[in-house]
């Protein structure tokens, strides 16, 4: 069935995401008489991994692309796909085969990928029939076409597989308050049990890393960051640094002891950084720098497959300005926030960078951007009545203790402004199809007040501050008796002597 000089009848380039159903499909290739190229046994021990993956590539008869979203965020699956179109550019071979399994935005492919003929499985009803055309297509005998593998337990668990919920904040200028709208919007989301992952792109300011090594979160691990695949883009996808694609669990502690939703990030930069952030992808074209941002950022959006729960939604917390990272988070997010001084005149600067957006990534769409107003004073609204779609985050000294204290805790300041206006800001933002995302406002609000008020006698008790406090609170009672009873006695005797005087009139024996 092979031909000569080719090794290798099929090629299967997947994400590790779909491995097991992946695993199944190799087994039913090989018992038609394929000859299968598969990671997990292909390779040899101690072999040159990325070679043999290339060597097997060139060697091959067809690839065939395991699409899914996690797969066009792997920059695993970029290389094979680019080393497959490279053997057949004009696609007159027929050489890489896309099957896809879940649901993808159009938009989310290569311009080289768009033009092919995709086996379509995310349908139940043309499943099999596309499943047999596609093993028609490597050569499969009618009379031995099967049906795909597990596909009717698949389509629960695989194909209908939702889509995180992505969101991106931008800041006006740095210094706004984004990274504390974003941590807030991820703990509101873990409050109904979901999972969030946080990628820092803020490369030219401290941003969610550093904010976070303030709060005594533990130790940044010294994993793949954001910064080092910006640079690793500017040498051409070549080695830098050895890679860890683990995560950093970020989860505050009332939020474990609640068993609530968990708190992942992707570090902005590691800890000690030398590197300058504005020389990351310095050195390539405008052109080729924009799209290297926009796979930058899928790539470490991929990377919440390596979260130990699975991920609900994705916060990319974008720097400020403009800048290809920012640019490239907007157009990826469902939703998207600029987040502003309390200033106006930074309102106009939303619409100019909503046109660099575009200018950028024309050939995608995305929704315009919702203008957050940051610690809003009392007159902020009525400063900002031009902008009548703007959201106010007011002003609240009780957060901004706390995260001078670096005790930045919802269970702390969950009763101040902060929250109440990001999650009213989730509110009217979020369409219908995410509102599962939110929490029930009864019970971060007024569940948890009423338990501490219900246990603040008791714990008060045991605080050696409040140790004299039944003595003050008894002193502090006699003392108002006392002046009750002073005041009484006081009216008393004014009331008596007037009578007197109006009796007895003066100089009346």
């Amino acid at each position: 069935m092979a031909n000569c000089g080719q090794r290798w009848d099929v090629f299967v380039s997947h994400n590790r995401r779909q491995k097991s159903w992946v695993r199944e499909m190799v087994s039913q290739l090989r018992d038609l008489g394929l000859r299968v190229f598969f990671d997990e046994d292909s390779i040899r021990p101690g072999t040159d991994f990325v070679g043999a993956m290339e060597q097997a590539i060139t060697t091959s008869r067809y690839v065939v692309l395991v699409v899914s979203p996690s797969a066009l965020a792997s920059r695993w699956v970029a290389m094979e796909t680019a080393l497959a179109l490279h053997q057949d550019p004009e696609a007159t071979e027929g050489r890489l085969i896309p099957l896809i399994l879940e649901p993808v935005e159009e938009a989310d492919l290569r311009p080289s990928l768009r033009r092919l003929r995709w086996v379509d499985l995310t349908s139940p009803d043309r499943a099999t029939s596309e499943y047999r055309y596609f093993l028609e297509a490597l050569g499969v005998p009618e009379d031995a076409v099967l049906c795909p593998p597990d596909l009717s337990e698949m389509s629960a668990a695989l194909v209908r597989t939702e889509r995180p919920l992505v969101l991106a904040a931008m800041g006006v200028k740095g210094g706004v308050g984004k990274t504390s709208v974003m941590c807030a919007m991820a703990e509101l989301t873990a409050h109904t049990g979901k999972n969030v992952l946080i990628v820092d792109a803020d490369l030219e300011s401290a941003g969610m890393t550093e904010y976070m090594r303030t709060q005594v979160r533990g130790p940044c691990p010294h994993v793949w960051t954001v910064m080092d695949a910006c640079f690793e883009k500017q040498a051409r996808d070549a080695e830098t640094v050895g890679r860890d694609m683990g995560l950093w669990d970020i989860t505050p502690g009332y939020l474990r002891k609640e068993q609530f939703g968990r708190i992942y990030l992707v570090p902005g930069r590691r800890q000690g950084e030398t590197r300058i952030a504005y020389e990351a992808m310095a050195d390539i074209s405008p052109a080729e720098r924009n799209q290297a941002a926009l796979e930058v950022l899928q790539e470490m959006m991929g990377r919440a497959a390596e979260a130990d729960r699975p991920v609900d939604a994705i916060l990319i917390d974008c720097g400020a300005e403009n800048n290809p990272l920012v640019s490239a988070g907007v157009v990826l997010a469902d939703c998207a926030y600029a987040v502003s001084h309390p200033r106006p005149e930074f309102g106009h600067k939303v619409p100019v960078y909503e046109q660099m957006h575009r200018k950028r990534y024309p050939e995608r769409l995305f929704n315009e951007m919702s203008i957050v107003v940051n610690q809003a004073a009392p007159d902020t609204r009525q400063k900002w009545r031009d902008f009548p779609g703007a959201y106010f985050v007011r002003e609240d000294s009780v957060y901004r203790r706390s995260v001078a204290s670096g005790k930045m805790d919802f269970e702390g300041v969950g009763l101040c402004n902060m929250y109440h206006d990001v999650l009213r800001i989730m509110l009217a933002t979020f369409g219908s199809q995410h509102q599962h995302m939110l929490p029930d406002q009864k019970k971060i609000w007024v569940e948890p007040y009423i338990r501490g008020m219900k246990g603040f006698p008791e714990a008060a008790l045991k605080q050696k501050r409040y140790r004299l406090l039944p003595v003050i609170t008894g002193a502090i009672v006699l003392l108002g008796l006392l002046f009750i009873s002073g005041a009484i006695r006081h009216y008393t005797n004014t009331t008596i002597q007037a009578q007197v005087a109006i009796e007895r009139p003066a100089g009346v024996s």
